[in-house]
């Protein structure tokens, strides 16, 4: 999982309540404080560009079922200023992009503080 160089990417899934219930269930009990409109997030770590690692997603190469299925859109995070297709507070914009580029330090535990970031902003997140 450590890979030298890697960026953190993220990818906007289908709203809560479209996603199936058994994922619904998990995703309430591991993210009490989140609202049911929030959104529901994917934090994975590459060294492919997002795009190509978003492209293996969706051909099923190397890629997760979950962001097969519910993907909505990919989220770059590595370039500034990430585009983020919901609210979010310049504080969190800034240290989201500052984990997410490349070699600044283990990917793995970059991936891990990108997602809790969005978990303590509100969202639900899906992680590797």
């Amino acid at each position: 999982r450590d890979v030298v160089g890697a960026i953190v990417y993220a990818v906007l899934l289908k709203p809560f309540g479209k996603l199936p219930a058994s994922w619904q269930k998990e995703l309430e009990a591991s993210h009490p404080g989140a609202r049911k409109k929030a959104p529901v997030i994917y934090v994975g770590q590459s060294k492919l560009s997002a795009e190509e690692r978003f492209a293996n997603h969706l051909s099923g190469y190397r890629g997760s079922v979950i962001v097969r299925r519910y993907h909505q859109q990919l989220i770059v995070l590595d370039r500034w200023k990430p585009e983020l297709p919901f609210a979010a507070s310049p504080r969190l914009i800034k240290q989201v992009y500052l984990l997410a580029q490349r070699n600044r330090g283990n990917p793995a535990q970059r991936e891990t503080a990108v997602a809790e970031l969005f978990r303590k902003a509100g969202f639900y997140v899906y992680s590797s």
